[in-house]
């Protein structure tokens, strides 16, 4: 969140520092594994989205111009059933992608190996070892 100037906590420097919703301001902030951030967080994001004005500590209040994208590899649906999640916090992210692992998508499973090992070259045992694999 960062610290304004009249933060008054000892031994953080006095002239304040940015955050990362401040720092991105007109930009785009991606948060991986937004399913285990504490809750005063999720709050904090939930604020962000709904375009209401951050409280930094001992600083003017800032409204950032942000746009966030948030991963997990949780079950957003259980995490909110455990009540580690807020719903509503789901809710005003909209949009939900969800990308298959490998397993579940085995045609990609060459392109990738193709890809990532140009240089390196595969077997055709190699490659019948990957698409067997689990």
């Amino acid at each position: 969140m960062g610290y304004g100037k009249g933060h008054g906590i000892p031994g953080i420097d006095k002239q304040g520092r940015s955050g990362h919703l401040m720092s991105t301001d007109g930009g785009t902030l991606f948060v991986d594994e937004f399913a285990t951030l504490s809750h005063d967080l999720q709050v904090i994001f939930l604020s962000v989205l709904e375009h209401r004005t951050i409280e930094k500590i001992g600083g003017d209040p800032f409204t950032p111009d942000v746009r966030c994208i948030f991963a997990t590899n949780v079950d957003i649906d259980i995490a909110v059933a455990e009540g580690t999640l807020r719903r509503d916090l789901v809710d005003r992210i909209g949009i939900k992608i969800r990308i298959p692992s490998l397993r579940e998508r085995r045609g990609d499973v060459l392109m990738l190996a193709k890809h990532f090992a140009k240089e390196q070259g595969f077997t055709d045992r190699c490659l019948i070892a990957l698409l067997r694999y689990e």
